[in-house]
């Protein structure tokens, strides 16, 4: 509040609760000039970024992620990206400077590669303060940039190779969907496993849970297999295990960013919540005008946001009774998304667009 309070006439989305502590805006100026893939929002230095003042354009950027650890490895999205901005800033020509919020840029992000430090108690508590913020951020922005284009896999995504029980000495694995996956590699060593890799089976028996993990423990005990080796597993209810000494065999595949997502944008049920914000932006702006407050990579998603933006203004005009039904409608069109995964622990979001 203080950091508002000193601001001269600070921009909407500068007055939303806890973006000005959490959130930070890029500076198109130095968004280009970002290495490449992006870095996460904290190894950024601070002049790429600035609070938002009433003369900056302020775009919130839209997308799907198609890793866990990170939105665009290949760097897909770059150029889609810099059309949208110069597509925005010809149509609005403010005095001041042009400010860019993508998630993975403006929030405190966990690590995806090797010496990168896990997230603060600060930096975790600034990114549940940004996530309750997001839905006023998309409200508030100027325009939102909506990117729905193909991404790469990265090399060596999907790659199968063979590891020892050993070779996860130092490492936290945790279940995610039906899966194992090494969360973290807790210290250099020279292990052939790397964060984000699953297990696939151990001594060739497939392995989907940390239950599993814990079964092919006491099976190899009971079995006597490695029974003269001093190593020692465990596994823990809060779905973490650590995984020591051993010779026997695993499968890994490898997973350098993470979960490869086979979900398409349109059915991911975070990225319909931001449509959904540029819908109602559009409905609360002239019918003629709607078309400044959201830019898309494609006209079939333009058309679709102007289609939602034209049955809320429509519905808004007829009434109380019409509005609720309207908003049933879009109710509908979320529960066929992809919620569970895309919002896991994103209840704030979820009852606000409820």
């Amino acid at each position: 509040r203080s950091v508002v309070a000193a601001m001269d006439d600070p921009h909407p989305i500068s007055l939303v609760p806890d973006v000005v502590d959490a959130v930070k805006l890029v500076k198109v100026a130095q968004l280009s000039d970002l290495p490449k893939p992006w870095p996460r929002s904290q190894d950024i230095e601070s002049y790429c970024f600035k609070k938002a003042s009433k003369d900056d354009l302020v775009l919130a950027v839209s997308h799907a992620w198609p890793y866990g650890a990170h939105p665009d490895p290949m760097s897909n999205k770059a150029r889609p990206l810099a059309e949208l901005i110069d597509r925005a800033k010809s149509i609005h020509k403010l005095p001041g400077r042009t400010l860019v919020f993508c998630d993975f840029l403006s929030v405190s992000q966990r690590p995806f590669a090797p010496g990168q430090m896990e997230r603060t108690p600060q930096e975790e508590a600034d990114f549940a303060k940004a996530l309750r913020a997001f839905p006023q951020i998309y409200l508030q922005a100027d325009a939102v940039l909506h990117i729905d284009v193909p991404t790469e896999r990265v090399p060596d995504d999907g790659v199968e190779y063979k590891a020892k029980l050993k070779d996860l000495d130092v490492a936290t694995l945790v279940e995610i969907n039906g899966n194992v996956h090494v969360a973290r590699v807790n210290k250099e060593t020279n292990t052939k496993v790397a964060s984000f890799d699953s297990v696939n089976s151990i001594g060739g028996v497939p392995v989907h849970s940390l239950e599993d993990v814990h079964n092919a423990k006491q099976r190899l005990m009971e079995d006597g297999t490695n029974k003269n080796d001093s190593w020692f597993w465990g596994c823990s209810s809060s779905s973490y295990a650590r995984v020591y000494l051993g010779e026997t065999p695993v499968a890994m595949t490898r997973a350098p960013f993470g979960m490869w997502s086979i979900l398409s944008p349109d059915e991911k049920g975070w990225v319909y919540f931001e449509r959904f914000a540029s819908m109602v932006k559009g409905a609360m702006t002239h019918e003629d005008q709607a078309g400044n407050v959201a830019f898309a990579t494609s006209k079939a998603l333009s058309q679709e946001l102007k289609e939602g933006s034209d049955m809320l203004r429509a519905a808004a005009a007829g009434g109380q009774q019409q509005l609720e039904d309207a908003l049933k409608h879009f109710v509908k069109v979320l529960e066929k998304k992809n919620v569970r995964s895309s919002l896991r622990g994103q209840g704030d979001k979820y009852r606000w667009f409820a």
